[in-house]
């Protein structure tokens, strides 16, 4: 939960900006959330506070029930928990591996926390199957694999830690489609199969549209929208206050509307959108003039 959140950069200097300008905001436990806005809106600033990395010029982060920034002893203690229970993997995580191997790469954590040998390797065998990297890979070196495979090493070493809420900045920045894709599916296993929070911070809108249940949306430190995706991607004028276009499939079904076809605007897959279509088809003058003609038995 965050409470009347402000940040703000070189707070006494020359370059003093407010990056975040009053959010509140709740995320619940499971839930599966996608945070976009233009570049400069406050998105990594903000994500950052989820786990105290950053401390606000005013206004409350709760996590758990821990108020990370409560003045006491226990502080520190505090800010380590909420760092154990809500993971951030950065944008390009590969350029944080430096172990010679996957299995030491995932372990580094685990083992700075002090567990024992057999707690590590268990912690390790989970976190690679989590996000679908064999276990021959283990001895092999993270700088040997493809950008997809680094990207799910990075990922495994903050799940390794078990949290219980998995916060991604532009997690398939740079990555080919294939693996764009592949991540993408090991994201919605570990929200389906694991039961995390899921925060993924993408400007990438068929990405969302693809993968979150709910979009906030940011602007100049603010939130201009929070809700249900498909009624957020639908609000295309709020989008283009952003600079954002919609996803594919939400701009030509909102075209269509606006035209006076009779489909719903807020339509985010193409399955969901063929069966919109399907079900209107006969209504529609293109349709029925695209269809063959019915041969009969006459004589030819």
């Amino acid at each position: 939960m965050i409470e009347g959140l402000h940040h703000v950069y070189d707070e006494r200097g020359p370059g003093r900006r407010e990056a975040l300008c009053g959010i509140d905001l709740t995320i619940g436990d499971g839930e599966l959330v996608g945070l976009a806005g233009p570049t400069g809106s406050g998105k990594s600033t903000l994500v950052q506070h989820f786990n105290g990395l950053l401390k606000p010029a005013a206004g409350r982060v709760v996590v758990d029930g821990i108020d990370l920034w409560e003045p006491g002893p226990e502080q520190h203690r505090r800010l380590a928990e909420a760092r154990r229970r809500v993971g951030l993997v950065f944008q390009f995580p590969e350029q944080q591996l430096f172990e010679e191997t996957v299995f030491a790469d995932i372990a580094f954590a685990p083992r700075n926390q002090g567990l024992p040998d057999d707690e590590v390797d268990r912690r390790v065998r989970e976190a690679m199957d989590l996000v679908g990297l064999p276990p021959e890979l283990a001895e092999r070196s993270p700088f040997a694999l493809s950008g997809g495979q680094m990207r799910r090493v990075a990922i495994a070493g903050v799940l390794a830690m078990r949290p219980r809420t998995l916060v991604l900045d532009e997690p398939t920045a740079g990555l080919d489609p294939q693996g764009r894709a592949e991540l993408l599916a090991h994201l919605r296993r570990l929200h389906r199969e694991a039961g995390l929070t899921i925060v993924l911070v993408s400007h990438d809108m068929d990405e969302l549209a693809a993968l979150v249940e709910r979009v906030i949306l940011l602007r100049d430190g603010r939130v201009v929208a929070d809700g249900p995706a498909a009624e957020v991607f639908a609000r295309q004028d709020v989008l283009a206050a952003c600079g954002l276009r919609p996803p594919a499939v939400a701009q030509l079904m909102g075209e269509l509307h606006q035209r006076g076809v009779p489909v719903p605007p807020a339509v985010l897959s193409v399955d969901q959108a063929e069966r919109a279509l399907l079900a209107v088809a006969d209504r529609l003058p293109l349709f029925r003039s695209s269809r063959p003609p019915a041969t009969g038995g006459g004589r030819r």
